[in-house]
């Protein structure tokens, strides 16, 4: 805040969105209450603002589950409050916090901005109001999430399924999120109605979840700050709609050059499936054949759109997840902000870099420990490289790929001293000695080894290898 703002400042935060968000099995539902939550803070204050005749107040922020305003008086600010977190309570199905949950002191300047962090904070430990369990055995609970009680029937394959209302309204607010995702950037395709379609562009049943979070956002919008309140409104406003031209463009490209969820069913299909797109922050599936290079461009568009836009060198970090389609979208999520986590690491590190980290996981997560994998992070010109590698791998089959990581699983960095190594490359040097041009195998597998890992990259070459063949 600044030393001349008259009013008084609230501040709303809804409180555990991921929880609210993941507690859907049904993705589309995951999708659907992102966008609700999205549509809530943007739409709602200000129109309840008109309803209850509060003309002078100021909405500063109101995007990614935080609202902020500044109104007249003490006395309008609390009216208001209780009216929105009764609203979002109904439509939402959560709690929004508020700073008005106690009584916040008068302050003025950077004091404001201290007080009602500690309220938000404190209202977030006292957690939410004791309730009573409902456990009755001649009443339904909900299919999707487990928690509320079923109020909505659907026939679903000639069996009858419960669903609570907020699921219901979840996966209407899907619909028209699938509406409007993407439709001033790609007039022709919407986003599929489901992962299925864009599982199917694996042989494997592999997809790529993607977890990201821009860089040094805090520091961006205190920039903001300081060229004015209408200015920190405006980024507010504006984000969204760069990180939907950033993720919309790799999607577009996916299509027109490696011709993905194109045929007679799917002629108007984008290769993503948007799960939680909030402020800056992410959750979306790409098709794992491309889910690498897709997580690169959009890391890219991102910072170019920042630069066009706002003038600022602003990076986005990226937590990358390979596996089966079986795998829950609430462990995938979980697996993927360990990944960001550390990504970002490296990128406080590195003068705030755009970085990605990405893991693979094979089969169920039984036999799979993130504490124990050697995870690769790397700047955006680091997987340039790691790209250019993979696609000399193409022509590799998939039984000498087995093979291979068979060797690297059980011998580690000597794999390459093997005679079962030595092998395989002497049957594609062999193939390239016989005319076939389009095999390099032998060679791009010596380079990935010998030069683009190890001395120039800051982790295990060989565990880098290991993913690369399998991805």
């Amino acid at each position: 805040m600044t030393e001349d703002t008259k009013g008084y400042f609230v501040m709303f935060r809804a409180n555990k969105i991921q929880d609210l968000v993941h507690s859907s099995s049904r993705l589309r539902e995951v999708a659907g209450g992102s966008y609700q939550l999205e549509e809530f803070c943007g739409n709602v204050p200000s129109e309840l603002c008109t309803k209850l005749g509060i003309n002078n107040r100021t909405i500063i922020t109101s995007a990614g589950g935080v609202i902020s305003i500044i109104f007249e008086d003490r006395t309008t600010a609390k009216d208001f409050a209780g009216h929105l977190q009764e609203l979002y309570r109904r439509v939402i199905g959560g709690r929004l916090l508020s700073s008005m949950d106690f009584d916040q002191p008068d302050a003025t300047g950077s004091e404001v901005k201290t007080l009602v962090d500690a309220a938000i904070r404190r209202a977030k430990r006292l957690g939410n109001p004791p309730t009573a369990t409902i456990a009755n055995p001649y009443v339904a609970t909900c299919k999707s999430c487990g928690e509320n009680l079923a109020e909505l029937r659907e026939t679903i394959d000639d069996v009858d399924q419960f669903y609570c209302s907020t699921c219901s309204r979840k996966n209407r607010a899907f619909e028209s999120f699938r509406e409007a995702f993407g439709k001033d950037l790609d007039k022709k395709r919407q986003i599929p109605e489901s992962v299925d379609e864009i599982a199917k562009t694996d042989p494997r049943g592999y997809i790529a979840y993607m977890v990201s979070d821009g860089n040094s956002m805090g520091s961006f919008f205190r920039s903001m700050k300081d060229k004015g309140l209408d200015k920190v409104t405006w980024a507010s406003e504006e984000m969204p709609r760069i990180i939907e031209r950033a993720l919309c463009s790799p999607a577009s490209d996916a299509v027109e050059e490696a011709g993905y969820l194109q045929g007679s069913e799917n002629d108007a299909l984008l290769p993503i499936f948007p799960l939680i797109i909030g402020g800056d922050d992410c959750f979306v599936v790409w098709p794992a054949p491309c889910g690498f290079s897709m997580a690169l461009d959009f890391m890219e568009q991102f910072s170019k759109q920042m630069k066009d836009e706002f003038e600022t060198d602003v990076t986005m970090s990226v937590g990358l997840v390979l596996t089966k389609q079986t795998l829950s979208h609430k462990q995938a999520h979980q697996i993927g902000e360990r990944l960001l986590q550390i990504a970002k690491q490296k990128s406080k590190k590195g003068n705030e870099e755009a970085t990605i980290a990405f893991t693979v996981v094979k089969g169920s997560l039984h036999d799979y420990s993130l504490e124990t994998q050697n995870i690769p992070v790397l700047t955006i010109e680091q997987g340039h490289k790691l790209l250019e590698t993979r696609f000399g791998l193409r022509n590799l089959s998939g039984s000498s790929r087995h093979n291979i990581l068979e060797l690297i699983e059980e011998y580690g960095s000597k794999f390459k001293e093997k005679p079962e190594f030595k092998r395989i490359l002497e049957q594609y040097a062999d193939d390239e000695s016989a005319g076939n041009t389009q095999s390099s195998v032998s060679d791009d597998i010596r380079n990935m080894i010998d030069h683009h890992v190890g001395p120039t990259h800051d982790i295990d070459g060989y565990v880098l290898l290991q993913h690369l063949l399998l991805c």
